[in-house]
């Protein structure tokens, strides 16, 4: 498997992982078992579990500001424009569930996972 797909199941497995656990009862162990790779392997593609949590959050930023950048553009009345951006998240949450519970799930048990959280929430 090419290493962009590896990192792919990788970070999908893991958004389910934080979304279901929380950052302090995720581990790379549970993440390397339901990517199907070994926890080294997962290491190859992240230094840590913070830098692979880091970078899910940041992931999702981008996705939602994109999509409300899209859905917020043009020239209709704000209410219309508003009307599609609440439409385009409510599609996102419902297929990407546990990315956005993941990104609005606060992080617990670790001060740099919480400080790095609020960082890329801001």
């Amino acid at each position: 498997m090419p290493a962009a797909e590896r990192r792919e199941l990788i970070e999908r497995a893991a958004t389910k992982v934080f979304a279901e656990h929380g950052y302090a009862g995720a581990s790379i162990d549970e993440i390397a078992r339901r990517s199907e790779v070994s926890a080294p392997v997962v290491y190859d593609h992240f230094d840590s579990k913070l830098a692979l949590f880091v970078r899910l959050l940041e992931r999702t930023r981008d996705e939602l500001l994109a999509m409300w950048m899209h859905t917020l553009a043009g020239e209709d009345p704000a209410r219309i424009r508003m009307e599609r951006a609440f439409d385009a998240w409510a599609r996102y949450v419902e297929s990407n569930r546990f990315a956005s519970r993941m990104y609005f799930l606060e992080a617990t048990g670790d001060p740099q996972a919480r400080a790095a959280h609020r960082e890329i929430q801001v």
